[in-house]
């Protein structure tokens, strides 16, 4: 029975993710397998029970029940009682008995554990610590153990925080079914709160890498890797498998989305009995089912902030205009590369017109100033807007090729000094960022393993940010810092502590930028890393 139980819970996600990829004949064919296993297991279970009874060895009849009973059931328990009930330790004694989950049951523990934590209304103290004393007490970390981190997160009401973790599973080559499919109903459910439905159907698609079972996207490494010798971890392709009640709400967004593969009415409501929470959920599926039905007007193209007449015959007003309106869109969450443009642009007219400098300086004669004082205004004039035009590009994260498109970054152009200093700032907090957990590594100085995790991620952010403004240039010139200092943080994670999916996933980001950037030497030496295999949990 120890050995059933999982294989049958197999075939069952298996025939979800075939509904899911709109698999007919394989859904069909699976689920009609476990459910005549099922039947047929059941079935002679209880002809062998009733003929012990019939001869009298009732005990023993009744010790098959009770054996079948704890093979399937404690999960069950642990997810439609413990957890809602908030008990933590309940969930977690239960979770670590199930025979569902094989080798993953102490990881499984802690989930349900951090699970029940996130249903109680004000978090008890004394179970929070318990709850991280046994996630502690795993030995290292893997997805099991960053996942209870990001329900606990959500326990204390750090919902972004929550977010960042759990969507980091999507980095890390461990695998554990049990924990996937709730992180993917977390985030599938988090998605429909916040009303981000495109999000939701994205991540529904997404799969792991077939040789190191991690997001391709996410890590940025290509689909085919030749210089890996790793095997496959495991069959499980899909990066968030379904549950019912993803399934449901993937369903509810491709209705509300009006996807051309969206269910129709009676698929939908199949969908929302088989989920969990009908009560919770049937406001949803009553919204989605009136949205198939109504026709969204098409969606207005953004305009461009209004810019002001630029044929005046005062520049610098001009300029200062353009400069206000690209200030003032920036507030309103719509700056765009065009009025940047369009401020530099009017920057360099006026600066550059003979008539405007002569008056500005003939002003100065006027006053009295120093014979240079024109000329110093005029450079702090353009250092200043240049200034500013750079925190504007930073704050709203716009790419700094979107100006190079334009084609408006001549050289000695006020663009392409902002374009140069943009991408300068960028490179030096980004190398200053990384420079801080280098030396931190040189020292020995050690963090917890799930504190090295956070700042992993916080690195793979701010290296994200700046490549995403900067382009391709400046990921090219932070590289060769980014291999040289990250990589010994990686080796002794592996060989000093033990955390190999910690120093796997750090192998994975460089090998990620070395195979951008062409640097051979460097795809060799993290290949020749992530070819190794993870050793299994003591």
């Amino acid at each position: 029975m120890t050995w059933f139980v999982p294989l049958l819970l197999a075939v069952r996600r298996r025939a979800l993710e075939a509904r899911r990829q709109h698999r007919s004949a394989l859904f069909v064919a699976l689920s009609a397998t476990a459910a005549v296993v099922t039947v047929v297991a059941l079935a002679l279970l209880g002809v062998l029970a009733t003929a012990l009874w019939m001869v009298g060895l009732w005990w023993l009849a009744t010790a098959v029940g009770l054996a079948v009973a704890w093979a399937y059931f404690p999960w069950t328990l642990a997810r439609d009682v413990a957890v809602p009930l908030g008990k933590p330790r309940l969930a977690a004694w239960l979770a670590r008995r199930s025979s569902q989950f094989g080798a993953h049951r102490d990881g499984a523990a802690v989930v349900a554990a951090a699970w029940a934590m996130c249903r109680q209304r004000e978090p008890s103290a004394d179970d929070l610590v318990w709850v991280e004393a046994q996630r502690d007490a795993a030995g290292r970390v893997g997805d099991c153990e960053v996942l209870a981190t990001g329900l606990l997160a959500a326990a204390r009401g750090d919902l972004a925080g929550a977010r960042a973790l759990i969507e980091s599973l999507a980095l890390l080559p461990e695998v554990t079914p049990a924990a996937r499919e709730l992180a993917a109903e977390w985030l599938a459910t988090a998605d429909a709160a916040a009303g981000d439905w495109r999000l939701l159907l994205a991540r529904s698609t997404r799969h792991t890498h077939p040789k190191l079972a991690v997001d391709p996207i996410a890590t940025g490494l290509p689909p085919d890797l030749p210089p890996l010798a790793r095997p496959p971890t495991g069959r499980l392709t899909l990066l968030w498998p379904p549950t019912t009640g993803s399934y449901l709400l993937e369903g509810v967004a491709q209705c509300l989305l009006d996807t051309p593969d969206a269910p129709g009415a009676s698929a939908l409501v199949l969908r929302w009995l088989e989920a969990p929470a009908r009560l919770r959920t049937w406001p949803l599926v009553r919204r989605a089912l009136s949205a198939r039905d109504a026709t969204a007007p098409p969606a207005a193209p953004p305009a461009d902030a209004p810019a002001p007449d630029a044929s005046g015959s005062d520049l610098f007003a001009t300029a200062v205009a353009r400069h206000v309106v690209a200030m003032c869109a920036q507030s309103a969450g719509v700056l765009g590369p065009r009025q940047v443009a369009a401020a530099a642009a009017a920057w360099d007219t006026a600066l550059a017109s003979a008539d405007a400098r002569t008056t500005l300086l003939a002003r100065a004669l006027d006053v009295g100033a120093p014979p240079d004082a024109g000329h110093r205004v005029l450079d702090e004039l353009a250092r200043t807007a240049t200034d500013e035009l750079v925190g504007l590009v930073l704050a709203a994260e716009l790419p700094v090729a979107a100006f190079d498109d334009l084609g408006s970054t001549a050289p000695g152009s006020l663009l392409a000094a902002c374009a140069q200093r943009v991408r300068h700032r960028l490179l030096s907090d980004l190398e200053l960022t990384v420079s801080r957990t280098a030396t931190r590594v040189a020292a020995g100085q050690r963090l917890p393993a799930l504190d090295e995790w956070r700042e992993l991620l916080a690195l793979r952010a701010a290296h994200a940010r700046a490549c995403r403004i900067g382009g391709e240039p400046l990921r090219r010139l932070a590289f060769p810092h980014l291999h040289e200092e990250l990589t010994r943080w990686g080796v002794g994670l592996w060989n000093d502590r033990g955390e190999h999916v910690l120093s796997d996933a750090i192998t994975y980001w460089l090998l990620a930028e070395a195979l951008a950037v062409g640097d051979a030497q460097a795809i060799d030496c993290h290949a020749r890393n992530a070819s190794l295999a993870i050793p299994a949990r003591r």
